[in-house]
């Protein structure tokens, strides 16, 4: 088997990889965990307490299947990487960029789950000490807005560029979708400043609307790669 055909197995390998994780890391978001609905940045502290004494050890089993799972944003970034890479011309800056920001912005998919763990793991401490964790997990879940754009732009300027190869990864449409999640996840910043609302943490601009567009954007580019990457496999043949 010559070196094209390993590449294209080994990124295939990588996307299955991605979507598994991800999707065993959605069901145990809400079916052990259960912030579905997201709880409201209004609870007292006795509230949150009682949330996290709630089916703690169910709880506490999804925050580790989370962390476990939580990586798989990194796999799946560095077959993007690799694509963008062989679309652009000299050295891949956009790729480069693309894949640094989105190794670091994968750790944010499992840092909250470890610090809901925390929070879960002496539900007889103080209350203030409870909530103090509680929004720590979710302002870091929802808010860190700069890693996600600075890592979409790049794919949007490939995509959307008039230097790509045969049998390329991001066509124009994806390009677009991609901006489109791009400005959608970054109006998750702005939970910073509501508690109530559209804009707080648990509203449609921060939270549901731009976990909808990424899941759509997620899905859409990675089943496009995937067959992108056997046209060229077979181009290679």
């Amino acid at each position: 088997m010559n070196a094209l055909k390993v590449n294209a197995k080994n990124q295939k390998t990588m996307i299955w990889i991605a979507f598994i994780m991800a999707n065993i890391y959605s069901l145990a978001y809400f079916y052990l965990v259960e912030f579905w609905p997201p709880p409201p940045p209004t609870l007292s502290a006795d509230q949150v307490v009682a949330l996290y004494a709630h089916a703690n050890l169910q709880f506490r089993i999804g925050v580790v299947v989370m962390i476990v799972t939580g990586a798989f944003y990194t796999p799946w970034s560095i077959v993007v990487a690799i694509q963008m890479a062989r679309d652009e011309p000299g050295i891949p800056i956009w790729a480069i960029t693309q894949v640094l920001t989105s190794t670091i912005g994968s750790a944010l998919f499992a840092f909250p789950p470890v610090i809901w763990g925390m929070a879960a793991f002496s539900v007889e401490r103080a209350p203030e000490l409870t909530l103090l964790l509680h929004e720590v997990a979710w302002l870091t879940f929802i808010t860190p807005a700069s890693f996600f754009s600075f890592q979409t732009f790049p794919i949007a300027v490939v995509a959307l560029s008039a230097y790509k190869k045969d049998n390329s990864s991001f066509p124009r449409w994806i390009g677009w979708l991609t901006l489109w999640t791009g400005i959608t996840g970054t109006a998750g910043v702005m939970a910073q400043l509501f508690k109530t609302g559209p804009f707080a943490w648990n509203g449609i601009f921060p939270f549901y609307l731009p976990i909808a567009v990424f899941a759509i954007w997620l899905f859409a580019l990675g089943i496009y790669m995937y067959r992108a990457i056997g046209r060229q496999e077979q181009a290679g043949a």
